[in-house]
């Protein structure tokens, strides 16, 4: 049952720092070990060729089989999104991820598209140019957990390279990220787009070369044979570890975390630290956010978030609430949010060319890694709401929203085994929807609707994200989201702060 009861702001602050620290040791260090734990190996992550696409008759079995045929035959590991030769499957899509990411030293993408292979390319991307970047500006040591630490350090990273139409779209939102500034034009080079299997595969044999350069710069030995028994036997043991480091230290504190939000509505909003989407709009938007009653948990940068953060002074001064009666003897921190006005919240994220903290908030929580800080999001927020222009950072932001959305929708996961439903709300069946602003976002909504025509998502499915034109279609969409989530709790008799 959602919670009423008060919460201090420092109680909600130490429970983070025990998220953050059981991320970043108890589960990374097991993923690092993983990841180190055998003589390099040049792997290739095959996404889209999981057996439920065979099964579902969107891929043939002969596809697959030529996929892992030209892998192999070129002494090359294939790792597909269950793992390699299937050694990673799990339930957690982020744990999976993570291992992906760890091993990877290159990317070929299957002409099939869903939101979960969408999500894994989105996450490559963004993981591979937070490297890239973090190499440049000499700050390496924030993705040591990476699998080839001397390849990464020597300039080599991996490419995603995907096949086909399924992705001619997603190639367009990255061309125009960075016709846009808010990508940088070399991360351009981190995409390529190919027709067919076989040119995949030549893309990826310059991938190893550089690979192997690299590697043989910096006196690493690799290694073009299979897996030992013993090796495999040693991955699984460790991957085994990383799992139960996750489900039971890393998701049980962040359970404990949800367990003492209080039952309130929250707006999560998203947006390219790199982009100029211009302070007005910003303000505005931490202003009606907060008039309507609603925090405002926010992504982005830190000029985003002080705009934001500085209309929503504004907002509070404008949001009339009802009085309710003290229970015993409280402090000023002990005010969270039942008394006092809705706040303004940050999901901080320490980049490797962003290193400055917003100021002027109620409330930081802050972050080294990415995905730690996407699943805070989505414990904390009910509506998400990505401004005019973003990145790599804001689509695996809204993608990732859109994929736990369907998770929740589907009725697939449980409280104990899928971080989708550690948020309240979701634990009772509601489903989150994700707004945003501007063109450049009708690009994923596009991706959606081909996802349709292909099979891959139902036009119900794809309902969960909407694209509109402006701020204050945007703010339209958010007060009947509001209106929704109360009438949600009202039918679930869930009590709702407000």
């Amino acid at each position: 049952m959602p919670r009423t009861k008060r919460v201090g702001l420092s109680r909600l602050a130490n429970a983070w720092a025990e998220v953050s620290d059981s991320y970043e040791h108890a589960y990374l260090d097991k993923i690092r070990q993983f990841a180190r734990a055998t003589t390099p190996r040049f792997c290739v992550g095959g996404l889209g060729f999981d057996p439920r696409f065979v099964k579902a008759r969107l891929v043939s079995q002969r596809d697959v089989d030529r996929f892992h045929h030209l892998v192999r035959g070129r002494g090359w590991i294939a790792v597909n999104g269950n793992g390699p030769e299937g050694m990673l499957h799990t339930v957690h899509r982020e744990a999976r991820m993570d291992a992906l990411g760890a091993i990877c030293t290159t990317y070929i993408v299957n002409d099939i598209a869903d939101v979960e292979v969408l999500l894994e390319v989105v996450n490559a991307l963004q993981l591979v140019q937070k490297v890239v970047l973090a190499k440049k500006l000499g700050r390496s040591k924030q993705f040591e957990y990476l699998h080839l630490p001397a390849a990464l350090d020597y300039g080599y990273h991996p490419r995603i390279i995907c096949i086909g139409r399924s992705w001619q779209t997603l190639n367009k939102l990255i061309q125009q990220f960075a016709a846009e500034g808010c990508i940088r034009n070399e991360d351009l080079e981190l995409f390529v787009h190919v027709n067919t299997l076989e040119q995949a595969i030549e893309e990826a044999n310059r991938d190893c070369e550089r690979f192997l350069d690299v590697c043989a710069e910096a006196g690493t030995e690799v290694s073009t044979e299979p897996w030992s028994t013993q090796e495999e036997r040693t991955l699984r043991e460790l991957w085994d570890g990383a799992l139960n480091a996750f489900e039971h230290d890393y998701l049980a504190k962040l359970a404990r975390f949800a367990a003492m939000l209080e039952s309130r509505i929250r707006t999560g909003g998203y947006g390219s630290h790199l982009a100029d989407i211009g302070n007005g709009e910003a303000e505005r938007f931490g202003r009606e956010i907060l008039g309507l009653g609603s925090d405002a948990v926010l992504g982005g940068g830190p000029k985003v978030m002080n705009a934001i953060a500085n209309g929503a002074q504004d907002g509070k001064k404008s949001h009339r609430r009802t009085k309710a009666k003290k229970s015993g003897p409280t402090s000023a921190d002990d005010e969270y949010l039942l008394l006092g006005p809705p706040i303004v919240i940050a999901m901080a994220l320490s980049l490797p060319d962003e290193q400055t903290q917003p100021t002027n908030l109620d409330l930081m929580f802050p972050n080294r890694h990415f995905w730690k800080r996407l699943m805070g999001f989505w414990v904390l927020c009910l509506i998400h709401f990505a401004k005019r222009k973003g990145g790599f950072g804001t689509l695996l932001e809204i993608v990732w929203a859109i994929a736990n959305a369907l998770t929740v929708a589907k009725g697939r996961a449980s409280r104990h085994n899928n971080a989708a439903l550690l948020n309240q709300f979701c634990a009772e069946g509601f489903v989150p929807h994700t707004l945003a602003i501007g063109d450049m976002w009708r690009k994923v909504e596009r991706m959606l609707e081909e996802m349709v025509e292909r099979g891959t998502l139902t036009a119900e499915q794809a309902k969960v994200f909407r694209v509109v034109d402006d701020l204050d279609a945007g703010l339209a969409c958010v007060r009947q989201q509001v209106t929704r989530i109360r009438r949600f709790a009202a039918s679930h008799r869930m009590p709702l702060v407000d």
